[in-house]
């Protein structure tokens, strides 16, 4: 290993004696460099904090013009920590008491030994080298906790995003996470089928894997960055997700995504989608956001690949209304979403049969589905506000509804009842105020303690959009859906612990929580104690 320079500074107002001090510090070694020789502390002290130099070793005269040496010392550890040694020209025990106290290492006296002074250089050296390496292997410990902390970070956010539903109870790991507003990416592999055909397993296999080393580099880079995390983790061979959180996310997020887009599209011979999220600041909402990428991403299949997806659905898609060539039926789609818009039911009904008398006389399949894409992404784009809770299995019925239906009357049907289950959840959403959802929602998870809690469910329960559900539910509480959670049932374990006739097992499962020690660990983080020691306490 090359052994590290010591950066040494010399300050002396004897010219001669300063040089001689230069000449005697190269001869002690190659590990010695000069990186400055002062004729007075105020020229030091002002062309190291000019250049911001660091500094190892401080070879400085005590009395001087201006700044003297031990002054000069004072001054310069209040920037950075280094070793000194005090040269004087007479023996005072004053001086060294005061050059010690102020952290020089050494103190010599005029005319110097050469001898004594080799010795002093070579042992600070030692020591200097000592705490290098000390620190080199603190540094090394650091980052591969840093590294093993991650992975762990990584493997949390997989699980999240393979599970379909997850109880609030599960989510305390997300406070681990740094604080901020995150954007979630959902990047999928474009034109598989095709490219596959074209290449042989180990070239698509390499294909793919470049892609994954394309976002691995990014993401360092991300990470790299000050006040900036990111996370990627596979979904399936050919799809990702990227975890990003920063100051200005939605800025940055894009500018990620479209550098990402680039990057693949240069180095490969494949391309991607990216579905890309609106920002969020509650990690516990990734569980939401993940199937508004998920059905996001269906939408290549009408924008065309290589693009940017963004989950704000309510975004104007037309579905290249060129590919749908009745004028006739575009229109009685607009003027659906027009009679839903103005909730006008009788308007509704009737272009509505309109519309599916028209589309009973187009004698093409293909275009038959085009149409009902269409129709389901305007009524989508209508219904899908930030209020109205209207999931991605919703949406996606519309686009495999022909899989479902033998004839055009079975279709019909179909497009009715779908139609009026999303008139009924709207109607019921809008029956209930913004605050009467809350408190029902809290209500239905004080009855639920012992039960599956997810955002999903909850929202579900009061007609509401999970997302824009836990936004309102934290600005009405001042806590965060899970925080609620977890508080209440804390208190009614509590209870149940302080009734005695329950095992702590019995307890735990009671309040929704199939893990004893990771209840007991909760229950320790509210009430101080473990629920075992806690009863032992209440009991006396």
């Amino acid at each position: 290993m090359t052994i590290s320079k010591v950066r040494t500074v010399i300050v002396d107002d004897e010219p001669r004696l300063r040089r001689g001090i230069e000449r005697q510090v190269l001869r002690a070694g190659d590990q010695f460099e000069i990186i400055g020789s002062y004729c007075d502390g105020e020229e030091c002290l002002t062309n190291i904090r000019k250049e911001q130099k660091k500094i190892d070793l401080l070879i400085t005269d005590v009395k001087m013009p201006e700044i003297d040496g031990l002054t000069l010392i004072q001054q310069l550890k209040k920037q950075q920590n280094f070793h000194s040694i005090v040269i004087s020209g007479f023996d005072d025990f004053q001086y060294l008491q005061t050059a010690i106290r102020e952290g020089a290492n050494d103190y010599l006296v005029k005319p110097i030994d050469r001898e004594e002074f080799r010795f002093q250089l070579m042992q600070i050296s030692k020591e200097i080298q000592s705490q290098e390496k000390i620190e080199r292997k603190q540094k090394e410990l650091a980052k591969e906790a840093e590294k093993s902390i991650y992975l762990q970070q990584v493997q949390l956010l997989q699980e999240m995003t393979r599970e379909e539903e997850m109880d609030v109870s599960l989510l305390e790991w997300t406070k681990q996470f740094p604080g901020g507003e995150y954007v979630v990416l959902f990047i999928s592999a474009d034109q598989l089928k095709s490219k596959r055909m074209k290449s042989d397993q180990k070239e698509w296999s390499d294909w793919i894997f470049a892609i994954g080393n394309i976002m691995n580099e990014m993401v360092d880079h991300w990470n790299s960055e000050k006040q900036a995390a990111a996370w990627k983790w596979a979904e399936k061979h050919n799809q990702w997700w990227i975890l990003l959180q920063s100051d200005n996310i939605a800025y940055k997020s894009k500018h990620f995504a479209n550098g990402l887009l680039e990057n693949v599209k240069k180095y490969t011979a494949l391309c991607c989608s990216i579905a890309l999220s609106d920002p969020f600041d509650q990690l516990s909402l990734l569980t939401i956001r993940k199937k508004d990428m998920q059905t996001a991403i269906k939408f290549r299949l009408i924008k065309g690949t290589n693009q940017i997806i963004t989950t704000d659905e309510r975004i104007d898609i037309s579905l290249k209304e060129s590919d749908v060539k009745n004028k006739a039926i575009i229109r009685k789609i607009d003027n659906i979403v027009l009679a839903i818009h103005h909730t006008d039911n009788i308007h509704l009904k009737k272009e509505l049969t309109l519309f599916l008398d028209l589309l009973s006389h187009l004698h093409s399949p293909v275009e038959i589905e085009k149409v009902l894409q269409l129709f389901g992404i305007k009524i989508w784009n209508e219904l899908s506000g930030h209020t109205f809770s209207l999931s991605s299995k919703q949406f996606q019925y519309m686009f495999t509804i022909t899989e479902r239906t033998t004839s055009i009357t079975e279709l019909k049907i179909e497009v009715w009842n779908w139609i009026d289950q999303l008139l009924e959840r709207r109607k019921l959403a809008e029956s209930q105020d913004k605050q009467s959802q809350i408190a029902i929602a809290k209500e239905w998870i004080l009855h639920n303690l012992d039960k599956q809690i997810t955002i999903d469910r909850i929202a579900h329960h009061v007609f509401m959009n999970p997302t824009y559900f836990c936004q309102q539910f934290k600005s009405e509480t001042g806590e965060t859906v899970h925080d609620y959670v977890t508080k209440e049932r804390m208190k009614q374990a509590r209870k149940l612990v302080m009734e005695d006739t329950l095992k702590i097992g019995e307890i735990a499962r009671r309040v929704g929580y199939s893990d004893t020690k990771y209840f007991s660990k909760l229950f320790k983080q509210y009430y101080g104690e473990t629920p075992s020691k806690y009863k032992v306490i209440v009991t006396k």
